[in-house]
């Protein structure tokens, strides 16, 4: 429908979720809503000749050739880091279990692989599809492992029966939303509605049903106190020493203002100031944390620190992303800053330079 209008200015105009230029001036038309996944084409896989570059090894344990895939968009939860909300409004939409088999079936045979990272902002959010895809897997004798996203809020409730039936489905590892270990920072400035013991109580069942989890971290809120923020280090810290299985989502990231997000209004408000243009917003990453003027200068080294030593808790203690030497050196240093942060050590120092030479 968009195509059919692109030389008619005045059909956009009706438009749902286009924006356009209207005689040099930008014009953004109400939003559309999400459409039926399931009543769209299916992803046309065959057009894809090589699937090399988007193959992943082991990023699903036991998964071999891994690909992503995507079965649901949106989610109506209302964290206030997020911007999922920001473009698609608190809608919700799924792919049916039978849909998403018969995708995932088409890639293992099309391009032999043995695991799916799904890529859902909020894969569980029906428990009762997750449950259905994997009865549907095991009926059909799948045998592909999988990995996905969820909350602990959704998994506080789920009972031991239902971990043990993702777990024969192939389900080998969710990541969860942690954010902090703070309970005043996660309740008040994120609205998660989880406590620490909620977290544990999750994270034990999932030991027991043998499935490993990532839990993603952010530092440096607007309103986050040092304090906090060493809580939070305590907090995972302590997590990674009782389950050797569990991992780091990537980095404990620096907080990053995403656009239209409550967090951001809040962090502009705190003297934040956007980028102007594409090229500025590409230069914000994960670790960055020199645009924060909320954070004393103290409060910046600690927080760039921390996310810099932190990439290489992003592994559980048996597992490397790497082989040969730098396997060697990545669990050399991964002790090494293991060490420095149950310490609160968190001064950058050469060795952090030199590493950084070594694995980027």
């Amino acid at each position: 429908m968009f195509m059919d209008r692109l030389d008619d200015p005045e059909a956009l105009r009706e438009l749902p979720g286009v924006g356009y230029l209207d005689q040099g001036r930008p014009r953004l038309n109400p939003p559309q809503k999400i459409a039926d996944l399931d009543g769209l084409p299916r992803l046309p896989f065959h057009l894809i000749e090589d699937p090399e570059p988007y193959v992943i090894y082991n990023w699903v344990p036991q998964g071999g050739r891994c690909l992503p895939l995507e079965t649901s968009r949106g989610c109506p939860q209302g964290c206030t880091f997020c911007e999922i909300t920001s473009y698609f409004g608190k809608h919700y939409c799924s792919q049916s279990p039978e849909r998403i088999i018969e995708d995932v079936r088409e890639l293992k045979e099309r391009f032999n692989i043995g695991g799916v990272r799904f890529f859902d902002p909020n894969f569980f959010l029906k428990m009762s599809r997750a449950r259905a895809l994997a009865e549907r897997m095991i009926e059909g004798d799948l045998d592909v492992k999988w990995a996905a996203d969820g909350t602990i809020m959704q998994f506080r409730n789920v009972d031991r029966e239902t971990l043990a039936l993702f777990h024969r489905a192939g389900l080998r590892f969710v990541s969860f939303g942690v954010e902090s270990g703070s309970e005043r920072v996660r309740r008040d400035l994120l609205r998660k509605r989880f406590s620490n013991q909620d977290c544990r109580g999750v994270v034990e069942r999932f030991r027991e049903a043998g499935l490993d989890f990532k839990f993603n971290i952010i530092i440096g809120l607007p309103g986050e106190q040092p304090i906090e923020t060493r809580a939070t280090v305590d907090f995972a810290m302590d997590i990674l020493d009782r389950y050797p299985n569990a991992a780091i989502g990537g980095h404990m990231y620096s907080f990053m203002p995403l656009p239209g997000t409550p967090l951001t209004r809040i962090a502009e408000e705190k003297g934040y100031r956007p980028p102007e243009d594409l090229e500025g917003f590409a230069d914000i990453n994960y670790t960055a944390s020199r645009n924060m003027p909320w954070l004393t200068a103290r409060h910046r080294r600690m927080i760039h620190g921390i996310s810099t030593m932190s990439y290489f808790l992003s592994a559980a203690s048996d597992h490397t992303p790497f082989q040969g030497l730098k396997r060697e050196l990545f669990r050399f240093f991964r002790r090494l800053y293991r060490f420095r942060m149950r310490r609160h050590w968190f001064m950058r120092t050469p060795d952090i330079d030199l590493w950084q030479r070594i694995f980027y």
